[in-house]
């Protein structure tokens, strides 16, 4: 049976027993909740671009935060057993952090901001509507990523693998929490539970937290 159980912090909650008795580590994987730029459809990615545009959360998605933060501590991960907190440096996954934090699920202190949890580097596409790239915007093609000067899919799994190795390392006990964005939380699930998830904002993703090799066989 798979171990590896996802649930959508609005709609419903899949867990395993082992989960339930939150005998093991898990790492939770969660996609920042809705901001402005995912209202207007727009790209947001790279504060380094000159037409880049903070995206801060929506009234929306503060909401969706404190919810997710509800539903895991129903579950019974709370700021006894979350040992630390890894979030993307962009302002919407921050916001999200700090919304959950406030709502007492897990306390500032076990906040640790990672470049490798931000979002797919989109070039010239920053701040554009993701319709001008006329294609699957969680999926480049070599010829669109060379064209725009975009972050290809296996550099974003491949920082994605990094962290998740470090993290693995890192924290013997307890659970982790990281708290990105959508494509880079997709393209590290495909890696390790060879299925693609496409997370919704403040969705998340819930699995034991071992050894890449272990969690591969595993994975039925």
């Amino acid at each position: 049976m798979n171990r590896c159980k996802f649930f959508t912090c609005i709609l419903i909650i899949f867990f395993s027993q082992s989960i339930f008795a939150l005998a093991e580590r898990h790492i939770i994987v969660i996609r920042c909740a809705e901001a402005k730029h995912n209202v207007e459809g727009t790209f947001n990615a790279d504060p380094r671009q000159i037409n880049y545009r903070v995206s801060n959360l929506t009234t929306r998605g503060k909401q969706q935060a404190s919810a997710a933060a509800e539903r895991l501590a129903m579950h019974g991960f709370d700021n006894r057993n979350i040992t630390a907190v890894y979030v993307s440096t962009l302002p919407r996954a921050m916001q999200t952090a700090r919304v959950m934090s406030d709502y007492g699920i897990f306390s500032a202190d076990k906040i640790y901001s990672d470049t490798r949890l931000n979002n797919a580097l989109v070039g010239s596409l920053e701040s554009k509507p993701q319709a001008d790239l006329k294609q699957d915007p969680w999926h480049f093609s070599q010829e669109t990523t060379q064209k725009y000067e975009l972050e290809s899919n296996r550099q974003v799994r491949n920082r994605m693998l990094a962290l998740y190795d470090d993290i693995e390392k890192k924290h013997p006990k307890g659970h982790v929490l990281v708290i990105g964005h959508g494509m880079p939380a997709m393209e590290l699930l495909q890696e390790i539970v060879q299925v693609e998830v496409r997370l919704k904002p403040s969705d998340a993703y819930i699995l034991p937290l071992i050894a890449r090799s272990s969690v591969g066989r595993s994975v039925s």
